[in-house]
């Protein structure tokens, strides 16, 4: 068995790297950061080019793309009140109150570039109708890890099945009826791919950092750490891992089902499809295309699945973690022998502030798993270090 298919032909990537950095201190050293920008251009890149398995393998990598990446990062930590004695009171108290604020800032653009090769045009030689829905496909002018979706239409108010544009085997061009399974066929198959489905968007976010916030007074102390990302764009779960099968009983089943349609008319309130049966559900499964030269998806459930109805912002707030800790005095430590002793408690994955339409998915999770994943927990733990 072949495991790797040699390329004789294969040259080194070569990477050009300019990066600037910038520090600074104002006010005394109460805001101090810095400042990075970061270029990179990369020739001959990587990437996997489709080859006939007469030879062994599927994937056959090449010299084929040029890859544009730059970036910057913003740091900077800041005091706005300081009142903390620098030493501390006979009673070994501290006094005073303390508040540092310290943000970062990060973005990454990337962009596949093709000189011969018009924007939107893929780069690979062979590409298959997932590619597009995974981001796998690498479009000159596109950033990496930009997916595309079914354009969803409705639901059908005969039997709640879902539709789609540019899907009908015939449609009306003024008096004449038209047959697409012909004008597909004239097609690229990448041209119909891109008619039937929509740019989502990037899966990578535009803008991604943290917020680190510290407040002390005394003796006392709390730690709150933020995490936000801003400009990805996420699909929602499966709803139909199998195709058109409802769960049974023994497994779990999303509660979005509640709300299908279930008969003419629900389809104005609810974009959730109906439970098809018989020659509905036959159809919804062999669809016209499905054994077409450029058939772009399986059946209508793949469809709704990764349909533009279930891709979801991405932005999100989140408060990745939080401490408050206690020191205890150095007078009380002294009695009981003790050189330090502090408790504390803390609490991780707190709480997330994103879109609605996410129904309790986690914005860092991925809507390719067929499983029922329930979103990231919080944790919680109470510590208590002494120090003899």
């Amino acid at each position: 068995m072949i495991d790797k298919y040699p390329n004789p032909n294969l040259r080194w990537e070569k990477t050009s790297t300019y990066n600037v950095d910038l520090e600074f201190a104002m006010f005394r050293n109460k805001l101090r950061g810095s400042f990075g920008y970061y270029y990179r251009y990369t020739k001959d890149a990587f990437l996997e080019k489709k080859v006939s398995m007469v030879n062994g393998v599927e994937n056959y990598t090449v010299n084929a793309g040029n890859i544009r990446n730059q970036g910057f990062e913003f740091t900077f930590n800041f005091t706005p009140i300081n009142t903390m004695l620098n030493q501390a009171a006979v009673s070994g108290r501290k006094r005073g109150f303390v508040w540092r604020l310290d943000p970062n800032f990060g973005s990454v653009f990337n962009q596949l570039i093709d000189k011969v090769k018009p924007r939107n045009k893929p780069l690979q030689d062979e590409i298959k109708y997932t590619d597009y829905l995974t981001g796998k496909v690498y479009l000159a002018g596109r950033p990496v890890n930009t997916f595309y979706s079914y354009k969803f239409k409705g639901l059908n108010p005969e039997n709640g099945s879902p539709m789609f544009y540019n899907t009908d085997r015939y449609v009306m061009e003024g008096d004449q009826e038209v047959d697409m399974g012909e004008v597909y066929n004239n097609m690229d198959k990448e041209e119909v791919f891109r008619t039937v489905m929509t740019r989502s968007g990037c899966r990578e976010p535009f803008l991604q950092g943290g917020i680190s916030n510290y407040f002390g007074w005394r003796n006392l102390g709390l730690s709150i750490n933020l995490a936000y990302s801003i400009g990805a764009k996420i699909r929602m779960f499966k709803m139909y891992p199998t195709p058109g099968n409802i769960a049974g009983p023994e497994k779990n089943l999303r509660r979005e089902f509640t709300k299908r349609w279930q008969r003419p008319g629900d389809e104005v309130y609810t974009n959730v499809p109906g439970i098809l049966t018989g020659a509905a559900w036959e159809d919804a499964n062999t669809p016209w295309w499905k054994d077409r030269p450029f058939k772009f998806s399986e059946n209508i459930w793949e469809m709704y699945d990764n349909s533009d109805l279930r891709v979801v912002s991405g932005n999100y707030l989140k408060l990745s973690s939080a401490s408050f800790r206690y020191v205890i005095p150095d007078e009380f430590c002294k009695k009981l022998y003790l050189k330090s002793a502090y408790v504390s408690i803390s609490g991780t994955n707190l709480f997330t502030v994103c879109s609605r339409k996410l129904k309790g998915q986690d914005p860092s999770q991925s809507g390719t798993t067929n499983l029922i994943n329930i979103s990231v927990r919080p944790t919680y733990s109470l510590q208590l270090n002494v120090t003899f």
